[in-house]
């Protein structure tokens, strides 16, 4: 899916430039990136997350693949917290403002990016192909500003078009194992502190 890919190439752009953060106020080049992060996340993103659950959660649910809807959709509302949380930071960075934590930051930013790699993976390598097989007989299923023709209805060949996997998945897999590996160290890191407290 062309939107994935672009989503994979924002979340190395993000990285790099909460990196860059480290170094003090931000430069032109790195207040560019942010604003255009900051774009994508905010627009597309949540468009192709509502394209998705307007269109291909309907047509999961109609062949009974309800255990796959519903974590994707658990995974729409945490991905849109996790950005809302990463959001103010980056905002403030368009403007050469650093006020915020940038350790938080980077924190916060590793569990987006392994969400969104897992999100991902599961839509390219079950649930796209799911979802095209039950398109694939259908007409038309509604209307969407990315998926509908003029006449208002669904193009379906242009809808299965965009959910055809090419591979994607496995290019994927070794950027989600990293990044689990970060939430992993991440969580037995908070385990950890919790227990020093709680002591």
């Amino acid at each position: 899916d062309a939107c994935h890919r672009e989503t994979v190439l924002r979340l190395g752009e993000l990285a790099q430039l909460v990196a860059s953060l480290d170094g003090g106020t931000p430069g032109p080049a790195a207040r560019e990136a942010a604003a255009a992060i900051v774009a994508f996340f905010s627009t597309t993103a949540r468009e192709h997350h509502l394209d998705e659950e307007q269109h291909v959660f309907p047509a999961l649910l109609a062949g009974g693949n309800d255990e796959i809807v519903q974590p994707l959709h658990q995974d729409h509302g945490w991905l849109e917290e996790n950005w809302i949380q990463i959001a103010p930071s980056l905002e403030a960075a368009t403007g050469g403002n650093l006020w915020f934590d940038t350790a938080e930051l980077r924190h916060a930013l590793e569990v987006f990016e392994a969400l969104y790699l897992d999100h991902i993976l599961l839509e390219e390598s079950i649930a796209y192909p799911e979802a095209k097989k039950r398109l694939q007989g259908l007409d038309t299923l509604g209307r969407t500003n990315s998926f509908a023709n003029n006449s208002g209805q669904m193009d379906v060949e242009h809808l299965v078009d965009l959910l055809d996997v090419k591979g994607d998945a496995l290019r994927l897999l070794k950027k989600l194992l990293s990044a689990l590996d970060v939430l992993l160290q991440g969580l037995e890191r908070g385990e950890r502190q919790a227990r020093e407290f709680f002591a």
